[in-house]
Formats: structure tokens, sequence, C-alpha cells
């Protein structure tokens, strides 16, 4: 017959007792080295043995008794990190009250300017890990609320905007640049992405002013701490001093002049053949723009180049549209087959083009992904390196010519039903002008006023 719980209660007293002799010898050795309190792993166990023996009769006390135990790991774990981020006190630097002003922001941006590179890292690294735990909890509540067969995009990992990410030293030059720019707040809040009154207009999310705005200048600029900056590059590469706030005028001159949201009837005849569309969304929440150039050839100019900025204007907005105004950034997937030179406009529009989505598109390209390269595309790309920034060329990946391994890069981006036909997808959408844009919004005329009232761009 087995031994009932409390004959064997000498037994377990007496190892009990041992692990305490342990743990205090181990204890005494520790702080004659000066090692402080400290357990080994296998003291622990042990220790775990030395409580009464009434705790082990009920499985639930036992149960209640590691969830205890492990919360303390885990409060001393947190108690850990805290002291490792911040010598005086709270985590994030800030002061304890709850007065945010100018002087409590200086104290919290010198306290992290003393703190090394691994206690910055080790910030970032708890930082991560807790915004992750919050993530899964999210998606394991949604999903349990979430119905069969509905055909959202879903990804494992938390959509961050660029704010998330800015250092507390970032997040003084940007509050430092906006106070450069309140005075065009109020024109600014009324030119957003994709514009008003269009069928793909998405309201309050694509807002285009707003701080992930500034975010996405200041990181090209590099969050200059003097407010001084080479950017636009082609404006201000000569004496490189420009204000950090000069970009966003020029941008805003830029939308009130060329209002890249306006259609024209000849836009929608240059689109006829589909070269170039925006369509879905990626799992990080961009955009995606499926562009073919060797499909067509140039029309007009000014409507070709039109066009592009307007649907890069467009996928911006979308991505704000599905990511709750964080991300709006876009994945451009340029097909080279049957691409030669003839078929773009000429070099220079082309280099007016590139200087448009250079100054007032600033890190909204997430990636440019080449199929099918050519001779002639690989002769345009060293042409176009010319006038393309370092950052942009980190960005333009060729793929190699395998309709496998194509459709695997795809497919890790995108779900399979955003994924065209012609790629071993199952999205079999055929462009239709009509249907895509609607009706025109514009005269050529009118579109063509920016030649006049902003030369740099004409």
């Amino acid at each position: 017959m087995a031994p009932r719980p409390h004959d064997i209660a000498a037994p377990q007293q007496t190892k009990a007792s041992a692990a305490i002799a342990e743990e205090t010898s181990c204890q005494a050795s520790n702080n004659a080295n000066g090692n402080g309190h400290h357990c080994s792993p296998t003291l622990i166990s042990k220790c775990f043995q030395a409580l009464p023996q009434n705790y082990g009769a009920d499985r639930s006390k036992l149960f209640y008794r590691k969830v205890f135990l492990f919360s303390l790991a885990l409060i001393a774990v947190a108690a850990y990190v805290q002291a490792q981020m911040s010598p005086g006190g709270l985590s994030d630097g800030r002061s304890p009250s709850n007065d945010h002003s100018a002087a409590n922001d200086e104290d919290a941006f010198d306290t992290n300017t003393i703190l090394g590179n691994k206690k910055k890292q080790r910030w970032r690294r708890a930082r991560s890990l807790l915004k992750g735990i919050r993530t899964k909890l999210r998606l394991t509540k949604r999903n349990k609320k979430s119905s069969v067969g509905v055909t959202t995009t879903t990804t494992t990992k938390e959509v961050l905007g660029r704010m998330d990410k800015l250092t507390r030293n970032e997040l003084e030059v940007l509050h430092r640049t906006k106070d450069l720019v309140k005075d065009l707040e109020a024109e600014a809040k009324g030119l957003s992405w994709g514009g008003y009154g269009n069928k793909y207009s998405c309201g309050v999310n694509c807002a285009w002013w707003g701080d992930e705005l500034l975010a996405s200048y200041l990181i090209i600029m590099k969050f200059p701490e003097d407010l001084k900056t080479f950017f636009p590059f082609t404006l201000c590469k000569a004496n490189a001093d420009c204000p950090t706030d000069f970009a966003l005028r020029h941008t805003l001159e830029f939308r009130q002049k060329f209002q890249p949201w306006l259609v024209t009837r000849g836009m929608m005849t240059e689109s006829e053949d589909g070269f170039l569309y925006a369509r879905g969304t990626t799992h990080s929440r961009s955009s995606i723009v499926w562009y073919q150039p060797g499909l067509h050839d140039t029309i007009h100019e000014h409507s070709y180049k039109r066009l592009l900025v307007h649907i890069l204007d467009r996928a911006v907005a979308e991505s704000l549209s599905v990511s709750n105004g964080k991300v709006g950034k876009f994945y451009t997937f340029l097909d080279c087959k049957d691409f030669t030179l003839k078929k773009l406009p000429k070099f220079e529009e082309v280099k007016k083009l590139f200087r448009i989505l250079q100054d007032h598109f600033p890190d909204r390209l997430s990636a440019m992904y080449l199929f099918n390269l050519s001779t002639p595309a690989q002769i345009f790309l060293k042409m176009a390196g010319v006038v393309l920034s370092e950052d942009v060329k980190q960005k333009i990946i060729a793929v190699p010519n395998d309709t496998e391994k194509r459709y695997e890069l795809l497919s890790r981006l995108m779900d399979p039903k955003q994924i065209p036909v012609r790629y071993g997808g199952q999205d079999d959408f055929v462009f239709n002008p009509s249907d895509y844009f609607g009706e025109p919004t514009a005269s050529e005329d009118e579109v063509l006023a920016y030649k006049t009232t902003m030369p740099y761009h004409a």
C-alpha cells in the first residue's frame, strides 16, 4: 500500500533541514567573499522543499505557490532592469511628477545622454520585449473574437509607426522642429494624402500633417541637433545649412500647387494598359505598387510623371488607412520585362520626377524589388544612380529570374491572395481606368499651373 502523506513527513523535514543548512553555508561563504546573498539553482529547488508539508498535500495550493514564486521572479527581473536603466530613479529618465515642463524634459534628455550605449541597448531590448508580450495578448484576444472566413491581413508583429521607434534625443529634435512650423499647421491640415472626395479617401487616418510626417523628414535628415540639414538635397546640398523646417515648407508649397491627388483625362489615357497601379498591402501594412514599364510607350511626358506621383500619393494613403495612420509606406515591384529606354520619358523629365519623389516622399519607400532585370534596365539604373540618394539605392533589390524564388519572396511579404496571377498568386485583377480612378477631377490646364507658380519642379 502506498504510504500516506503523514507517513513521509519526517524524511521531508530532514531534507528541508539539510537544504536550509546548505543555504546558510552558501550565504555565509558568499558574504565572506563579498559576493552578497546568492543561491545556486540547486539550492533554490531545495529551498522550495523546505516549505511546510501541508503545502504539498493539496495540489491546488501547490499550483498557486508556483504561480506566486514565478511572479516574485518576474518582479525581481523587472527591478534589475529598472536599476540598470535608470540610476537616478524612474526607468525613462523623467521626473516622478506629472509636470512635463521644458525644464523636466531637458533634465530627462541630459540623463539619457549620460547613459552608456549598453544601458540604452538594454532599455530597447526590455521595451521591445514588453511590446511583444502586449502584442501577443492582444492578438490572442482578437483571434478568439474573430469569425472564420474574414479575409484580413494579419501579422504576428505589432504595427509600429515612426514615432514608436524614436529615441529621446530624436524626440527632442522633433519637438524643436515642430515649434518652428506651428504657423503652417492650419493650412497644412487640409492637404490629406490622397486628397478629399476621391473614392479612396480615408479621412483622418490619411492626414498629411502630424508628428509621423515630421519624423519621416527628420529620419532622412539624421535628426540634426543644431536643426541644420542638407535636405532637400538639390536645394541645400551646396550649403548644408538649411533649417529643418525648410523641407516641410517646401513640400507644403508643392502639395498646394501640384495637388498630386487630382486626376486628369490624360492620366487615365496614359494608364489604360495597366502598367502602373497600387493594389493591396503587405503583412507590415505597407501598400503595394505594381509597375511594368515594358508594357507601355509614353504618350505624354507630363501625364506619365503626374500618374506616377498620383499612384504613390494614393499608395501612402492606403497604407495609412489600414495601419491606423502609422505606416504610410509602400513596396514597389518593378518588372523589367520588355523594357527599353525608349519607353520612358526623356531623361530630363525622369530627373525631375526623381526630384519630386526625393523632396516630397521621404522615408516612404520600404523597398523596390526588380524582376526580370535586363541589360537596358541595368543601364537605366546606372544613369538613375546619379540622382538617387544612398538611402534609396540601398532599398533597390534585384530578384533572380526564378519563378519559384520570386513567388517565395512575394508570399513572405504578403498574402497569396494579394499576389497577381502572373506571378503565381491568386489575384486576377484586371486594370480599368474608369473603375480605378472614377471621373477626372481636373483639366489639363489646371494641373499645369504649377509650372508657372513653382518653376523649381517645372
